[in-house]
């Protein structure tokens, strides 16, 4: 199997695309945000079309720097693939690209993807495969069609879905915006559905898609991760004597400092009113451990002030090993018991499953 050298060359045969060839595409992919090109090819010449997308792809970075909608995935064999994949890899957007949409591949990535862009040839099998998926269906992800100017053709690939038809003769400057354009869409819309909007950490309902993807990483990657379950102390008490307001400012707080200290593939949710889960890819409970003290410590060290009153709070967390063949629902029920085993320790107290000591 031939390796990629880079990115612009992960496009593999539907043949190749073997257990390794994934393998090596997320380790690639894995646990980072796409490189800086500032000092790459530094004999190109810079044109004013280049500084125009370097503008246009900094304001979408920056506007949506904690989003993970900024993965392309291309599928098929289009002449303009490969420039556009370079003017995207330069101003920091992730393309994975393959020949014909493989399932196995897009359940790795799926939280991550904010754009599809298809061949014609292709559009009618990956459309196919997408609404098939239970996940993938629900999520908003723009799909836009590229090929020769044909306007039946372009008519029909709206009628069944697409988002967008570019022909292959557009002006690269402007496919580049058009697709910026889609991953701002699907941004933004993506963020309505699973941000919380008091917290900004996910909402409950992104749970399950993000844990199973994360199943499907591991597994492929022969890595594991862990799951923190955490429930403020004492919350009700929080909101009864301080106000509900308060207590929105005290989880809003919760949230920004345990932001502060995990790494960016790692995963909040907001599971209930004052309980979070955590979801820590290739991390053992040691490590994990460590995150949530570290949280601890500095969440348990803000002072809030209601009217004359100042008062800190505190939080209880369980911490394990996800059996990566166990579903999520029994991964669940096995924290909480030592959620529950933590609080009745005294609260402000952090308990590890034991059992599941990384080697």
């Amino acid at each position: 199997m031939d390796k990629c050298s880079d990115q612009t060359a992960s496009l593999l045969p539907d043949d190749q695309l073997t257990n390794d060839g994934i393998r090596e595409i997320l380790l690639k992919n894995q646990f980072r945000k796409p490189e800086q090109n500032e000092n790459k090819q530094t004999n190109d010449r810079t044109t004013p079309e280049d500084i125009k997308c370097k503008e246009i792809a900094s304001s979408f970075m920056l506007t949506n720097q904690q989003s993970r909608n900024q993965t392309v995935l291309m599928v098929g064999d289009v002449d303009c693939f490969t420039p556009l994949t370079y003017k995207l890899e330069k101003n920091n957007v992730t393309v994975i690209s393959m020949y014909k949409f493989r399932h196995t591949l897009a359940s790795l990535f799926m939280l991550d993807m904010g754009c599809i862009i298809t061949s014609i040839s292709e559009f009618e099998r990956t459309l196919q495969i997408i609404k098939k998926d239970r996940i993938l269906k629900e999520l908003f992800i723009p799909i836009v069609v590229m090929g020769k100017e044909n306007g039946i053709t372009k008519v029909v690939c709206y009628l069944s879905g697409a988002d967008d038809y570019i022909d292959e003769g557009t002006d690269i400057t402007e496919v580049f915006i058009r697709i910026i354009r889609q991953l701002e869409r699907s941004t933004q819309l993506n963020e309505r559905i699973y941000i919380d909007e008091l917290t900004k950490a996910y909402s409950r309902n992104y749970l399950v898609p993000a844990y199973n993807q994360l199943i499907n990483k591991m597994l492929t990657l022969e890595q594991t991760f862990c799951i923190a379950l955490i429930d403020l102390d004492n919350f009700k008490q929080i909101n009864d004597k301080h106000s509900y307001l308060t207590g929105d400012k005290v989880l809003a707080s919760f949230v920004k400092e345990v932001q502060k200290n995990i790494n960016d593939d790692d995963v909040i949710v907001r599971y209930g009113g004052e309980e979070f889960i955590i979801l820590f890819p290739n991390t053992c409970p040691k490590e994990a451990n460590e995150i949530i003290q570290n949280i601890l410590n500095s969440f348990s060290s803000i002072t809030f002030t209601h009217e004359n009153a100042q008062f800190r709070c505190t939080f209880s967390a369980g911490i394990i090993q996800v059996d990566l063949k166990t579903d999520l629902t029994v991964n669940l029920q096995n924290v909480n018991k030592l959620l529950s085993a933590a609080k009745t320790k005294g609260r402000n107290n952090i308990n590890v499953a034991s059992s599941r000591e990384s080697k």
